[in-house]
């Protein structure tokens, strides 16, 4: 299977309208992977606490390049807002 289908078998099954909730869903994975787990929620926000600190489209773009992704495209316009993620 390839990434771009398995990255819209994923969509499919989360529930994700658009591009941002998808992005997120990225880099949360990303910074599990990373730093493991559990997720300290309140430490992935940037210092406003508005925002995902570090969910720009250059990371969103690193990460799908990284997986061979040939749809980087999916990366603009990342950077939701917490309020669009309901917390």
């Amino acid at each position: 299977m390839t990434i771009d289908a398995k990255l819209a078998a994923f969509v499919a099954q989360g529930g994700f309208k658009g591009k941002g909730p998808l992005s997120l869903a990225l880099v949360v994975t990303e910074r599990a992977r990373r730093d493991g787990l559990p997720i300290d929620p309140e430490a992935m926000l940037t210092p406003s606490g508005g925002q995902v600190a570090g969910m720009g489209v250059s990371a969103v773009q690193s990460i799908l390049a990284r997986t061979g992704s040939p749809r980087p495209s999916l990366a603009k316009g990342a950077a939701p807002r917490v309020e669009a993620w309901g917390t």
